[in-house]
């Protein structure tokens, strides 16, 4: 069976990964690490189903809610901040909404034993906040939806 929310993590962490290059880490957000560069953490807070359809047909529509967190920089900043983590978060944020609202997200099929997963639409729609981490790490995240179908194998 295919599992839409590791499928969409999967192509989530791919796009960043695809757009930011070198430029920063994309890595799961339960592997926090110290890095001289920005720090990317795709992640999925929720998956809502929709009821199958009246005639019985077991495909199902479904929305992934998706949180695309930022970290600067750990070498950005000394004991003294000077905003060089931010600017450089603000950077590769701006960075992950293109690449997001950019990706071919049609080319995306998982196919599972029993289903087959397609994304059908993507949506950056919101901030997360800012906020420290710390005295040092300077963090801010955006929202996402992606929107899939589960179609029978």
């Amino acid at each position: 069976m295919s599992n839409p929310a590791r499928h969409i993590e999967t192509w989530l962490a791919n796009v960043l990964t695809a757009a930011l290059g070198s430029g920063a880490d994309v890595t799961a957000a339960a592997k926090t690490r110290a890095s001289t560069k920005p720090r990317v953490y795709p992640y999925i807070v929720s998956v809502m189903f929709t009821e199958p359809y009246e005639s019985g047909q077991q495909s199902q529509q479904g929305v992934a809610r998706c949180i695309i967190a930022v970290e600067g920089a750990v070498a950005s900043e000394g004991a003294t901040p000077t905003g060089k983590e931010s600017a450089a978060v603000y950077d590769t944020l701006y960075q992950c909404i293109a690449a997001v609202t950019a990706a071919d997200y049609e080319a995306a099929v998982d196919t599972g034993a029993k289903f087959k997963t397609r994304l059908t639409g993507v949506g950056v729609t919101s901030h997360d906040g800012c906020y420290n981490r710390g005295d040092n790490v300077y963090r801010a995240g955006l929202e996402c939806f992606v929107n899939f179908f589960m179609i029978p194998q």
